[in-house]
């Protein structure tokens, strides 16, 4: 079984079911959609070019809302996928502007039947900074990069990320300007609430903004939240060490 498979045909055939289940209640077959992606999968294996034209017509189709959210959510799921798929495709045959066109469809909210759609973060901006790199323009692959350079909460920091940042930061700034941008940002922290449906009250994220661009630090259970209980965290954080190194 091929990767575009064992990706999508779970997916797709629960969303069959339950769109065959539903539709004569909800009026939202997706059939011309559907058809395009089946005819894609049926093209996984042997016939790319075949594969991408079908998984580009199914992108274009109209998705009908339905009054199911769960239908919604695995046509959602799909889309996403899809234009991963085709944006790696295409970084890997170096059109890299083409690439960075179905990343941003991915951040285009009207791209998705719901508003709340799971965003692979990370992976995304990963594709970012090499389309970017590719095409010699290093401070905005940066700008993709920085954000994943300080969670190291759940999953924990990403250290090829972390490196690699620090690498494009010095070939493109002076050291001194980063080092006294980067205590700039820390001494002006600030927070936000984020209110999770496991518990009653919201969670406090802590943030900086370095070089323009928004950094998550962690949760108000890791620190009192004061300046220097942030500061010393940060500062026995890997970036913050390879960037006074």
């Amino acid at each position: 079984m091929n990767l575009l498979t064992k990706i999508y045909f779970p997916f797709f055939m629960i969303l069959v079911f339950a769109v065959k289940s539903t539709s004569q209640n909800t009026n939202c077959e997706n059939i011309e959609a559907s058809s395009y992606y089946i005819k894609a999968n049926q093209f996984s294996k042997s016939e790319p070019d075949s594969l991408n034209k079908y998984l580009i017509k199914f992108l274009k189709t109209k998705i009908e809302l339905c009054e199911n959210s769960a239908i919604n959510a695995h046509f959602d799921n799909l889309k996403l996928k899809t234009l991963i798929l085709l944006a790696e495709q295409e970084q890997q045959k170096e059109n890299y502007i083409a690439s960075i066109e179905y990343l941003d469809k991915i951040i285009t909210p009207s791209t998705f039947v719901l508003n709340k759609q799971y965003i692979p973060q990370k992976q995304i901006d990963k594709l970012y900074a090499i389309n970017y790199i590719k095409l010699k323009k290093d401070k905005a692959a940066i700008q993709h990069l920085l954000p994943h350079t300080m969670q190291q909460f759940k999953r924990g920091t990403d250290k090829q990320i972390v490196e690699f940042c620090i690498e494009l930061l010095l070939e493109n700034y002076d050291k001194e300007f980063l080092i006294k941008e980067y205590d700039k940002s820390i001494a002006q922290f600030y927070t936000k609430p984020f209110k999770h449906q496991s518990f009653e009250d919201p969670i406090t994220f802590y943030y900086i903004k370095y070089l323009n661009v928004e950094i998550k630090l962690g949760k108000n259970n890791f620190w009192v939240g004061d300046l220097e209980s942030i500061t010393n965290y940060i500062k026995n954080q890997l970036f913050y060490k390879l960037l006074i190194k």
